[in-house]
């Protein structure tokens, strides 16, 4: 809830800016005689307005990528951490992976829209690597 409010203040003022800018171009440059958009000072607002919408969902885009750190058990040598690597290699959404078998740390950086947290897991679980836990 609070990440759409913050969406939508931030798109607001965005658009009282296009707004305003759109107010100083028909001032500036605005026609007075058979221009589309600049012959009024309302619907030049209107459409910068709407560009400086469209230019808050450009800023505030979604992060494409996600990371997610683990704490693992069962990782005894680089050949863990070679099994690691080529069983994620093969599975779609997956950027990077990196496992350190000395710590039993395990870093993966994911686009969550191919790939979910909880199948990163379950193939972990599956190569039988036990998750000790997730850190944030």
């Amino acid at each position: 809830m609070y990440r759409w409010k913050n969406r939508g203040i931030l798109a607001v003022i965005f658009m009282v800016v296009g707004a305003l800018i759109g107010y100083g171009y028909y001032h500036f440059y605005g026609c007075t005689t058979n221009c589309a958009i600049s012959s009024d000072p309302t619907r030049t607002m209107i459409y910068f307005a709407g560009i400086g919408l469209i230019a808050s969902i450009i800023f505030w885009g979604d992060k494409k990528e996600k990371e997610l750190r683990l704490k693992i058990q069962g990782m005894s040598c680089y050949v863990s951490e070679d099994r690691i690597q080529t069983g994620f290699g093969y599975l779609t959404g997956i950027i990077t992976c990196e496992s350190n078998c000395q710590t039993g740390e395990f870093r993966c950086v994911y686009d969550p829209r191919k790939v979910s947290k909880k199948d990163i897991v379950k193939r972990l679980q599956e190569m039988e690597f036990t998750i000790d836990r997730i850190q944030k």
